[in-house]
């Protein structure tokens, strides 16, 4: 018996989730933790097949002439003739309408593996696929939440209590109006510096 389970998620978290699982390997250690051929094997399988698969089916074929897989359905995407700054070559790309649209996908007990491990790689900070904060907070995270799995990203991460609160008071401790300084400007006088 199955035991799919269905996810709403934005179309930016699902694009940055494909672009991670096209991409994954599971290193043998990231930061304390330590995976044998079976586990990353075995990650490679949930990644690389189930999750990919299911995103993939939730994504149009190839979008754009450079052929990028785009997540998420085609009327969301927008085709448009760019100049590359420098060159001035004209070149069409995809660009995303609407990145908070909700698209409903079904993972398997695999793929939701799999996502956990692309989650796991993309904010690990010992890992080559580290993700920029910016896509941390506006997709990896929230995707973890959604899915359920924020407290088990927190213990492989090593975010504790301890260091939760610690990083609360350094927060609370900052003063909540501006520091006005006050810039002096030193003036002296030629003559005062003969030797």
């Amino acid at each position: 018996m199955s035991r799919d389970k269905n996810f709403k998620i934005t179309q930016y978290e699902g694009q940055r989730l494909l672009e991670i699982a096209a991409n994954f390997i599971l290193p043998e250690k990231l930061g304390d933790l330590q995976f044998n051929i079976a586990d990353r094997s075995q990650a490679a399988l949930c990644v690389n097949v189930h999750l990919y698969r299911e995103l993939k089916s939730r994504s149009p074929a190839l979008v754009s002439t450079k052929g990028e897989l785009k997540f998420g359905p085609t009327e969301n995407f927008e085709e448009r003739v760019e100049q590359h700054p420098i060159t001035g070559r004209a070149s069409l790309v995809c660009v995303l309408k609407r990145k908070d649209a909700p698209i409903l996908v079904r993972l398997s007990e695999d793929a939701f593996e799999g996502a956990y491990y692309c989650l796991l790689v993309g904010l690990h900070p010992a890992s080559q696929c580290l993700q920029p904060s910016n896509v941390q907070s506006e997709a990896l995270w929230p995707c973890a939440e959604k899915l359920g799995i924020v407290p088990q990203l927190h213990a492989d991460l090593g975010i504790t209590e301890a260091s939760r609160k610690r990083k609360k008071l350094l927060v609370d401790e900052r003063p909540d109006e501006p520091i006005d300084l006050e810039i002096v400007k030193i003036v002296t006088d030629s003559s005062d510096n003969k030797h």
